[in-house]
């Protein structure tokens, strides 16, 4: 779901991967390493760090993103790059002030409660899938506005692969079956 949104933005467009994982390799993408050198003329750029813990490059990508580059960047493991405590100056810049540039951000995180406050609570949208963990649910629908006991009900009546979606605009959750691949 994240791949096909990111590849339904237009260009230019930047993709994080602290992983370096096989989703986020994204055909003509300009892969690179050196947050001092990213790409020129890429429609796609694709960061993916030397060191995935290091959130100075993190910083340096996003005080980029923020002055030159993409209307749209997804954040792929966001605990590496933003962190629930010590994130990046630029990260927060860039989730916060850039909706008032346009500026669009995607963020897939498997346990939201380790990854900074302004990812879900600055979102207009929010997927869940299947959160197993309490904290995590409860973290969710504080920072997105949902009523906890009304998110758990609909996040355990949920059919497998099922997903809820929180629509922060009109401040509606919608139950959402399996999405049907092909």
């Amino acid at each position: 779901m994240a791949r096909a949104l990111f590849l339904s933005a237009a260009a230019p467009r930047l993709v994080i991967d602290p992983a370096d994982s096989s989703l986020t390799s994204i055909p003509g993408a300009v892969t690179f390493s050196d947050p001092r050198r990213p790409p020129k003329d890429a429609a796609t750029a694709r960061f993916v760090p030397a060191d995935p813990a290091d959130r100075d490059a993190y910083d340096a990508v996003y005080r980029w993103a923020f002055a030159n580059f993409p209307r749209y960047v997804w954040l792929d493991e966001p605990d590496q790059a933003a962190p629930a405590s010590g994130w990046p100056r630029h990260v927060n810049t860039y989730v916060v002030q850039g909706a008032k540039r346009m500026l669009g951000h995607l963020c897939c995180a498997t346990r939201p409660r380790n990854v900074m406050v302004s990812l879900i609570a600055n979102a207009q949208h929010v997927i869940a899938f299947d959160l197993p963990h309490p904290q995590d649910r409860r973290h969710l629908a504080e920072l997105a506005g949902i009523p906890v006991a009304v998110f758990e009900a609909e996040m355990a009546a949920l059919p497998l692969y099922g997903f809820l979606w929180w629509n922060g605009l009109d401040r509606t959750l919608t139950s959402c079956p399996p999405l049907k691949v092909g």
